[in-house]
């Protein structure tokens, strides 16, 4: 198992300076039960064209790749994208035949949605 290190930089201005802490957070992948895999998805927009995208990965227990897509879906709201490539993950993984799968988002919405 890996593990991943993020880090970001929150700044705090004062009137006399500029001040940064970094925050550091353990992230670790937590792979499927055996037989099944991860499916990631996720769906964004460009602010500058407003034009929206989908994709995502499928993955085994292993962390393994199984197979990823993407697609140019047009104009509309981010969680339309979202549900776009959840559709598209859902559409991937049966045509792979896999039958045990685990979704993963970014996006409670979209989850509650589903």
């Amino acid at each position: 198992m890996r593990d991943v290190y993020l880090h970001s930089n929150h700044g705090m201005a004062s009137s006399l300076r500029h001040r940064q802490t970094k925050i550091y957070r353990l992230v670790r992948w937590i792979p499927p039960k055996y037989g099944w895999h991860n499916v990631n998805t996720d769906g964004a927009i460009s602010n500058v064209s407003r034009n929206a995208s989908d994709g995502g990965l499928i993955c085994d227990q292993h962390g393994n790749w199984i197979a990823s897509f993407s697609k140019n879906i047009g104009c509309c709201s981010v969680l339309t994208a979202k549900l776009c490539g959840a559709l598209e993950g859902l559409q991937v993984a049966g045509n792979l035949g896999l039958k045990g799968v685990v979704f993963e988002m970014d996006n409670t919405i979209t989850i509650h949605l589903i």
